[in-house]
């Protein structure tokens, strides 16, 4: 199975191996840190759930039952959050070692995590930004008004 980023209701950056996501229709944000920002990095490529599996099994850190457990839990969650839905491309997505959560820092595999934030749902809620139409933000008045 393969998901896709819940766009465009759902807003993501990775800074310094931090993943931080906004829904923006709840106004909550999220954390990703170690395993669930690689997770999450592979699912934004369109990486499909097992490839993902089987990208933590070769690191040895753990067996696959325990893997695969926690992955699924952790996609759940994702969708319970509404960050993530499922794809309808049939397109694969081949990685490359380099793009192994090894590759991303990890030593070994550890739960994903997904940290909820919600302090500032008020304030990412009334953001006019949120009242954007394709003429951008601020709108400007038209000529002759």
């Amino acid at each position: 199975m393969r998901f896709q980023l819940n766009s465009p209701d759902v807003l993501q950056e990775k800074i310094e191996g931090e993943v931080i996501v906004v829904h923006v229709l709840t106004g909550s944000y999220y954390s990703l840190l170690g395993s669930g920002a690689a997770i999450w990095s592979e699912i934004i490529r369109g990486v499909e759930a097992e490839t993902i599996i089987d990208q933590f099994v070769a690191s040895g850190s753990e067996n696959r039952d325990t893997i695969s457990a926690e992955v699924h839990r952790f996609l759940g969650e994702l969708q319970d959050e509404q960050l993530v839905v499922v794809s309808e491309s049939e397109a694969t997505v081949a990685p490359s070692p380099s793009d192994a959560p090894a590759a991303e820092g990890l030593v070994s595999f550890e739960p994903p995590s997904l940290q909820k934030y919600s302090d500032m749902q008020e304030l990412l809620l009334v953001d006019p930004i949120h009242e954007v139409d394709s003429g951008g933000w601020p709108l400007k008045p038209k000529a002759g008004n």
